[in-house]
């Protein structure tokens, strides 16, 4: 039989399944690792010494010169040691804007979080008896090579971290601006993530020790100090071999890091966000939203700023960012790659996974600050709604005061007391007894006029309605815009519906404590009356003309808008007669 005809065993075919292969053709389960050199020049290079015979190497968009891309490629090539060198190389503060090119971000994030070849349980491998040797199996670690670092020697790596960071402080010219903002929001992604991976190494020595303690000590079991998870166990390669000076100085570290991360770089994303709020930018206002919130990830002492930050960065970023994790089946996969250049455009800088679990990680944190802060609370709630109103002027309101629902099943959902008060009145009550099916008596009971912060789900909503944009319609009013000024892209107001009937809105304006009703136009089709004749001076008979006299008066003046109309019956004889007529105002004015 030909080759294409060639029957496949059914462990091909299943292989094929797993892998996705296709007539043969091997798919890897992973994408190439951007740490591969190989990768990068799109020829074999397994030494320092086939860089030497490449002709033409990448720049990386323009960022690197061929020496400096000559030099990292080699770097590239000795897997076990790359992460030193390869910081080291980027801690140059000219080379530090380098990693504005995505490219070069991939890279170093491989370099740095892919854990290279594997230790598995059992006895060591051999040491090799000459350099090169032919197999790496002795360069393999258990938990990775950055928590190897972090343990054998890890001023090297965490100097170069901090001074990448510094350097990205340094680089801020006071706004988000293509050419620097990419640079700095990696460099922050980068020292957070570098950050966790220390503070894991030194939450885990610190559990080895005090259980090495209470075992030399013999506490008894009433005493004995349980294993957790996470940081809080037993994992196979951390916490045993770590000097005690190298401890001293992973703590001192690890304030360093807290202090750029809490101080000069948050106060430059706090920039940031005001200035792109102002300026009515919603994307660039969202991505810097979601780095503020991932600075604070490692936090484990909570502070009143890092509170509203939290809450403000989940709220707005489920109003104003769309994550990309409903495509589901083969045709929306195929829709995104063909976007691919619109879905990068939308793109945080930060899975959405991970964001996820920064809001999981701190939800009962928050709960529990907020329940333990009552003084300071009220302040918490008034800044979150004043950071989603959109408004970056306008007067300073006192703060009213914020407490959890007390309805069974709902701590973490906060509104005013004012609204706490007025859940379950008579007014409600009564409102759920008018109602003539199940859907009407829910709404009723469920849904009271009141602002609510979610801190549970991170949602912020007027009567279970979502905040949104106030369009530029109501700039046709005199009294608004004499009021909020006109409505534009730089001047937005967010607004949520209270009540929508045929001819009303009813909004609540966030932040600014005003509702607005916005009426409809009256429908084309007025309803009919029962008069017929149009009163008309020209058309009347003889004997109908004292009606047309009569009025004549208030037709020239109060009546000139209004067509009046007559019975369809003769009123020549009548004392009296009724007329009917539609008054509109053709200029209409605000109230």
């Amino acid at each position: 039989l030909p080759p294409e005809r060639e029957k496949v065993s059914m462990l091909m075919q299943l292989s094929r399944m797993l892998t996705g292969g296709n007539k043969g053709e091997f798919k890897p389960r992973a994408p190439p690792s951007a740490g591969n050199p190989s990768h990068l020049v799109g020829k074999l290079v397994e030494t320092e010494d086939d860089i030497l015979y490449l002709k033409e190497l990448p720049d990386f968009d323009g960022r690197l010169t061929q020496y400096e891309s000559e030099l990292l490629l080699q770097y590239l090539c000795v897997p076990y040691l790359r992460i030193p060198l390869i910081l080291q190389f980027f801690s140059d503060p000219v080379r530090s804007h380098a990693l504005s090119s995505p490219m070069l971000q991939t890279v170093v994030d491989a370099c740095l979080f892919e854990p290279a070849l594997w230790l598995p349980p059992g006895p060591l491998p051999e040491t090799p008896d000459h350099v090169p040797s032919l197999s790496r199996d002795y360069l393999a670690t258990p938990c990775g090579l950055l928590f190897n670092e972090l343990q054998r020697e890890p001023q090297c790596v965490v100097d170069s971290v901090l001074a990448i960071l510094e350097a990205a402080i340094n680089k801020d010219t006071g706004r988000y601006s293509s050419s620097t903002a990419s640079c700095i929001l990696y460099i922050a992604r980068l020292a957070v993530r570098v950050e966790s991976f220390l503070l894991y190494t030194l939450r885990n020595a610190e559990f080895v020790a005090a259980e090495k303690d209470e075992e030399e000590h013999g506490h008894g079991m009433e005493g004995r100090l349980l294993t957790g998870a996470g940081a809080s166990s037993h994992i196979r390669g951390l916490g045993t071999d770590i000097l005690p000076d190298r401890l001293v100085y992973l703590r001192k570290s690890a304030n360093r890091f807290r202090q750029l991360l809490d101080g000069p770089l948050f106060r430059v994303f706090q920039q940031w966000c005001n200035r792109a709020t102002r300026d009515g930018d919603r994307a660039n206002a969202t991505t810097i939203h979601a780095h503020m919130a991932l600075v604070v990830r490692n936090v484990t002492k909570l502070t009143c700023p890092m509170v509203v930050t939290l809450i403000t960065a989940q709220a707005y970023m489920k109003m104003s960012y769309g994550y990309d994790l409903a495509a589901t089946n083969k045709k929306e996969k195929e829709d995104l790659s063909k976007n691919k250049d619109q879905t990068v455009e939308r793109d945080l800088g930060i899975p959405p996974t991970e964001l996820f679990d920064l809001f999981q990680s701190h939800r009962r944190g928050m709960l529990e600050w907020l329940q333990n802060n009552k003084d300071q609370r009220n302040e918490v709630m008034e800044a979150v709604i004043r950071a989603l109103a959109v408004t970056a002027s306008g007067p300073t309101m006192g703060a009213r005061n914020w407490s959890s629902m007390r309805v069974r099943n709902c701590a973490g959902r906060f509104i005013t007391t004012e609204a706490q008060s007025r859940d379950g009145s008579e007014a409600e009550t009564l409102e759920a007894s008018k109602a003539t099916n199940f859907a009407d008596w829910m709404r009723a009971v469920t849904q009271s006029a009141h602002t609510e912060v979610n801190v549970q789900i991170g949602e912020v909503s007027l009567k279970r309605q979502y905040f949104r944009l106030l369009g530029p319609e109501c700039n046709k009013f005199a009294s608004f815009v004499d009021l909020f000024g006109k409505i534009s892209q730089r001047n937005a107001l967010r607004i949520a519906d209270v009540k929508i009937t045929t001819q009303r809105q009813w909004v609540r304006i966030i932040g600014r404590r005003y509702d607005l009703h916005i009426w409809s136009p009256s429908p084309e089709h007025l309803p009919q009356t029962d008069r017929a004749r149009l009163l008309d001076k020209l058309t009347l008979p003889g004997t109908e003309l004292w009606i047309y006299q009569t009025l004549a008066p208030l037709l020239s003046k109060e009546l000139r808008d209004v067509e009046l109309y007559l019975p369809k019956s003769d009123c020549s004889s009548l004392p009296y007669v009724v007329l009917g007529g539609y008054l509109q105002n053709k200029n209409p004015q605000p109230s």
